[in-house]
């Protein structure tokens, strides 16, 4: 029997006319029909006055350290029937670096038309949010609530702690015309937190939400309007209903700060001289080399990493580590350096994801100021050296926010003590 699943769309809600982002798993549908084929049918049942919105996320390869954006190039990096979407003849697709939208259908260059002027993912003019104007409906095929992009937007509104970066990111975007503009733009922040947007069926009712099969696929056609407005009133009581912390379950680098300190908590005199931790009598290298083979990544400021080099008479000390410099100013890379001008908390949070060693922070007081802030430090390693310096450049910078620690070990290295802390988040 041939499958029919004009009529299955039909009875779910889904009418001549609407206006409808679609998120979809063609293994849900468990169809021998090909991609392209099933949007036909989509596009049948909205028919010519419709309008389909499908997501053609670019996330995965459009990130901090791969910042370039093609509206008429770049794949989407989720699932089989966005990418055939956004090769359909007629297809237009909105201007964002990682969360542009394809359109096809009468109302298809109004929605893309203005996404362009957003600082965020998800903002009021994503086609996405955008299904407001229009009584616009969200369709679901397969049992993927959780892959809800609208529910970005309504954090975006909402000011979900979770959601933005602090930081914005530069990005190249090229548009259709092969134009190619800058644009600083805040990324979506998820880090440490896992989607529950599969929440949405504990707070909408008939009709705002509702379910039946097409094909295979368990299936929900969701009021566009009615979301937001029962997904904010959720917010109000608890900001992170629609999350779960994960950061236990996920296996992510170490950031750890190793550095000597006087005993009251300077680095460096006000001349950055180091004589008065040298005088001090150690035991070996104080434990240096044990840590060293733990990382293979290592992060500093500029002003540190200048300072190294003058000390180390431009020789680079720690050749066969990938080293990363911050630097708001911008310089070459060297052979041995990475410069990272932009966006240096979302740069740490891909580092962490990454495979290898863990991280060591050298220095640069701003940096580990942001980095401690953002929950990104992990250990503190400090080794006391028994001096009192009264003033100098201080190891800690006075911030309103304060960070607790639990104390995993300590080592004597003759006159110095090593103390091993984790943070606690």
């Amino acid at each position: 029997m041939p499958e029919d699943f004009k009529s299955q769309l039909r009875a779910l809600g889904l009418n001549s006319g609407d206006v409808v982002l679609m998120h979809s798993s063609m293994k849900a549908l468990k169809t021998e029909k090909a991609p392209v084929d099933f949007i036909k049918d989509v596009l049948s049942v909205i028919g010519p006055e419709g309008t389909l919105l499908v997501p053609a996320l670019t996330y995965e390869n459009v990130t901090a350290d791969t910042p370039y954006f093609s509206v008429s190039e770049t794949e989407p990096c989720i699932g089989l029937i966005p990418r055939t979407f956004f090769h359909m003849p007629g297809v237009v697709r909105s201007l964002h670096p990682t969360h542009s939208i394809c359109a096809y259908g009468k109302l298809a260059d109004e929605l893309v038309s203005k996404h362009h002027l957003d600082e965020t993912p998800v903002g009021p003019n994503s086609p996405i949010m955008r299904l407001l104007e229009h009584n616009g409906k969200i369709l679901f095929i397969g049992d993927i609530l959780h892959a809800c992009t609208f529910m970005h937007g309504v954090e975006e509104i909402v000011g979900a702690p979770y959601t933005l970066t602090r930081e914005r990111t530069r990005y190249f975007i090229k548009d259709a015309n092969m134009k190619t503009a800058e644009k600083e733009m805040f990324a979506h922040d998820f880090y440490g937190w896992g989607a529950e947007y599969q929440y949405v069926k504990n707070i909408l009712t008939y009709p705002e939400i509702k379910t039946g099969k097409v094909g295979q696929a368990d299936s929900y056609l969701i009021e566009a309007s009615a979301l937001l407005k029962k997904a904010a009133e959720k917010f109000k009581g608890n900001p992170y209903y629609f999350v779960t912390d994960i950061r236990k379950y996920i296996n992510l680098r170490n950031v750890t700060l190793y550095i000597a300190v006087s005993l009251d908590g300077y680095i460096a005199t006000e001349e950055h001289n180091l004589d008065w931790l040298f005088a001090v009598k150690g035991e070996g290298d104080n434990g240096f080399s044990n840590f060293y083979n733990t990382i293979d990544t290592i992060l500093m400021g500029r002003t540190t990493y200048e300072w190294i080099m003058k000390q180390e008479n431009g020789n680079f000390p720690y050749k066969g580590k990938e080293c990363y410099v911050f630097s708001r100013s911008g310089k070459e890379n060297t052979e041995h350096v990475k410069f990272i001008k932009d966006n240096a908390v979302g740069f740490v949070k891909n580092l962490k994801r990454r495979s290898g060693k863990n991280i060591w922070i050298v220095g640069g007081g701003d940096l580990l100021s942001t980095f401690t802030q953002e929950n990104l430090v992990d250990e503190i390693i400090i080794t006391v050296a028994p001096v009192l310096l009264g003033k100098g450049i201080k190891l800690f910078k006075e911030n309103d926010f304060q960070t607790k620690l639990s104390l995993k070990a300590t080592t004597r290295y003759n006159q110095f003590i090593e103390l091993h802390y984790s943070v606690v988040y």
